[in-house]
């Protein structure tokens, strides 16, 4: 047995049951194993499922896939390979009978991180546990339910397959995608940028962003403060992306995240955030 302190709390974890994060130029990374091989994979509570490039699917996955369109933050669709029956080892957990997605990740090795990715962990460890994230001692562990964490806790929504909390952008409430796979502070759609009042002549810059799918030029502006379950944040900066959509999108990536020490539980539909003294 090992002692790790999260939150304040001295939880007994079991060897095995944490897995190394490491942050590299804005992105998070950690280890798994696909079907047994490993790879390093990008950590992401924003994709609903996981992804792995085609490359190293030759080496680790096995079966026909169910060819579907694929739709990412990016301008387009791309083509996508469904395949059941897959292993994922990530978090101490072993999640057999996993459904992943195939897909060629080399835009997204090239244009948006600089290196190549193999796989991308999607939301299956935060539904099948609950995850104790310290970005600062670089760990994600699984821990027990039975007591209640220390932070504040918000419930999580889910909306279009990913988990959401509310948060207030300059006092207004909206309710903000849980995307660890975001390496900026604030993504916010055009309804959603309306609606909370963020067009309204600021200074603004543009900057090429999309992930799978392709580049999206987006609008990049300050926002005055968010409030993230009761901490404050000035002088945020927020991409717009130029899409709309009927309820308005809004998203809270690392940028802001990694301000916090969380506890994750989607099955139960709660996070709880603890704020760095740093």
């Amino acid at each position: 047995m090992l002692t790790a302190f999260v939150l304040g709390l001295s939880l007994q974890l079991s060897a095995g049951t944490c897995s190394d994060l490491r942050i590299v130029d804005g992105r998070v990374w950690t280890d798994i194993t696909i079907n047994g091989v490993a790879t390093e994979a990008l950590f992401d509570s924003g994709s609903e499922i996981t992804v792995v490039d085609l490359d190293f699917a030759a080496r680790a996955v096995q079966g026909e896939a169910e060819d579907v369109e694929a739709r990412g933050t990016g301008a387009a669709s791309v083509s996508a390979g469904l395949v059941p029956g897959v292993t994922i080892g990530a978090a101490g957990l072993e999640l057999a009978g996993s459904v992943i997605a195939v897909m060629d990740l080399s835009d997204i090795s090239e244009r948006l991180v600089g290196r190549p990715v193999a796989a991308i962990l999607g939301r299956e460890v935060f539904d099948a546990a609950r995850l104790a994230i310290d970005f600062d001692a670089g760990q994600v562990c699984r821990i027990d339910r039975a007591a209640e964490p220390d932070g504040v806790r918000r419930s999580l929504v889910s909306r279009d397959g990913i988990m959401a909390f509310e948060i207030a952008i300059e006092g207004q409430a909206v309710l903000a995608d849980f995307d660890t796979g975001n390496r900026g502070a604030l993504l916010l759609d055009a309804t959603a940028a309306e609606t909370v009042g963020l067009l309204d002549g600021r200074t603004e810059t543009v900057r090429s962003g999309g992930g799978i799918g392709g580049a999206v030029d987006r609008r990049v502006l300050e926002v005055r403060s968010v409030d993230v379950a009761g901490t404050v944040f000035g002088a945020v900066e927020a991409e717009i992306d130029p899409r709309e959509s009927e309820a308005g999108s809004a998203n809270i990536g690392l940028g802001l995240l990694t301000r916090f020490y969380l506890i994750v539980d989607f099955a139960e539909s709660a996070i709880w955030l603890s704020p760095r003294q740093d």
